[in-house]
């Protein structure tokens, strides 16, 4: 699907809100992480060929790299295997992103992954699992003007307080549950502050080719 096929999806008024597609495999986080100390958000990035499916860490971090590359290379599996199973075609390279953040510094500030409307661009896919709690995903159309070609699409002030009350209709993801859902457009969120001392959160980006 490009960017112009899902704004034309939706009402002349309305950006559509595909939601999440929530997979039934969990991952068990490892509950020992690096730096269960630290005191501001530690990101670690590794680019994957999504036609052979190999994995390099682009940090310099080698007890991290060792650390996540068993679920880096689950979460490929698991998302590659399903966008081919709806016979998505992928770009050639994908990122995943490991992330440990303070749980009181969790934010629930609602976002879109991409919002930089290119009318002959692919949606773009984006998977998104985390410990404590999962993302808030919205599954109903949000009220929008029709963008315009390289225009960035903004959240406005009323839709973010509505989604912050959770007065817009959404999914809440559980903890150690895959959301997949359309990197461009889709509006969603983290969970907010979390009683765990650090949030691990697993990112996996990929762009698509529309069908022409």
């Amino acid at each position: 699907m490009s960017k112009q096929q899902l704004v034309d999806a939706g009402e002349p008024d309305e950006l559509v809100q595909i939601g999440p597609e929530c997979f039934a495999q969990r991952l068990s986080f490892p509950p020992d992480p690096p730096d269960q100390t630290l005191t501001e958000p530690v990101i670690t990035t590794f680019m994957v060929g999504t036609s052979d499916r190999s994995i390099e860490s682009l940090e310099d971090q080698s007890d991290h790299t060792s650390f996540w590359l068993p679920q880096v290379e689950w979460l490929t599996a698991v998302v590659l295997d399903r966008l081919d199973e709806h016979g998505v075609t992928v770009a050639s390279q994908a990122f995943a992103t490991v992330s440990l953040t303070p749980g009181n510094d969790v934010n629930d500030e609602p976002h879109f992954d991409d919002g930089m409307f290119e009318p002959l661009a692919g949606v773009g896919a984006v998977a998104v699992v985390g410990s404590g709690d999962g993302p808030r995903v919205a599954t109903t159309p949000l009220p929008a003007n029709r963008p315009r070609p390289g225009t960035l699409l903004e959240v406005s002030g009323s839709n973010k307080t509505d989604f912050v009350d959770q007065t817009i209709n959404h999914v809440s993801v559980d903890d150690g549950v895959v959301a997949l859902f359309p990197q461009f457009a889709q509006l969603h969120s983290g969970p907010g502050p979390i009683a765990e001392q650090v949030r691990q959160l697993m990112v996996f980006r990929v762009g698509t080719v529309p069908v022409s």
